[in-house]
């Protein structure tokens, strides 16, 4: 679930951990909760079955779903790939052990752009703490791992930050932009994505930064009508604004 996407951002969606929590007032609408909760009914998709209580709000259980761990490496043509759409890949219940499988699918498809959104950055940073302590072995022997991807022996080298990983938080408001993206500035990655909704006020990145602005079009040239806006401050952080009254545009192309 799903090779192809709505989403405006990504060409398709990869699941292979499913659930979640409410980590702060961004979360009180989640659609992908709603959405679980329907899922959680049909049964060709029981790993959501019991996710969610009958308040349609997450449970805070995690599940590792291994059928779709290996599904973006059956795709050849290279997508844009947003991870964990239904749920927190840094989810405080995901064990280590999951992430290290999931980094590993990123490691064995170059030619995909991965993007990891997540509410608890902190995780995330504490995960790649033990990744450094471990000299990244973990990932390695995940890589290697026969149980997990049917052969074993790859050999190669394992560039850190993988240049095919976009990690990225979410901000509602100024407090969590404040608190979130400072520790993405601490996580080791190519590119870091901030995402902001117009739902909520406004939000200033970096207010001792003039940030360039920059509307993209379905050409990738300057427009003011397209729904996502995105700022590149001089931190290394790419802000995206997602307007809440436009509608998707597909063709959307980052530079």
């Amino acid at each position: 679930m799903a090779k192809d996407s709505k989403i405006e951002w990504c060409d398709a969606t990869w699941n292979p951990i499913v659930g979640c929590s409410w980590a702060s007032p961004g979360c009180d609408n989640c659609y992908a909760a709603r959405m679980a909760h329907r899922l959680g009914r049909n049964p060709v998709t029981p790993q959501f079955a019991g996710l969610t209580g009958v308040d349609q709000k997450w449970t805070g259980e995690t599940r590792l779903v291994r059928s779709q761990l290996g599904k973006p490496l059956t795709w050849r043509k290279g997508k844009r790939i947003f991870v964990c759409s239904m749920g927190d890949l840094f989810h405080e219940s995901v064990a280590f052990a999951w992430v290290d499988q999931v980094i590993a699918v990123m490691a064995l498809g170059p030619q995909h752009t991965f993007l990891v959104l997540t509410k608890r950055p902190e995780r995330m940073r504490e995960y790649y703490e033990y990744c450094r302590e471990s000299s990244w072995d973990n990932i390695r022997d995940a890589i290697n791992h026969p149980d997990l991807w049917g052969k074993g022996n790859r050999n190669g080298v394992l560039e850190i930050p993988l240049p095919n990983v976009w990690l990225g938080v979410t901000a509602e408001n100024q407090a969590m932009a404040d608190e979130r993206i400072p520790i993405l500035l601490d996580t080791p990655a190519a590119k870091r994505p901030a995402f902001h909704s117009c739902l909520s006020n406004g939000v200033e990145f970096y207010p001792t930064t003039r940030t360039r602005r920059l509307d993209l079009d379905r050409e990738g040239s300057a427009s003011a009508n397209t729904p996502l806006a995105a700022f590149w401050t001089a931190a290394s952080i790419m802000c995206f604004l997602m307007r809440s009254n436009s509608s998707p545009t597909k063709s959307l192309r980052f530079r």
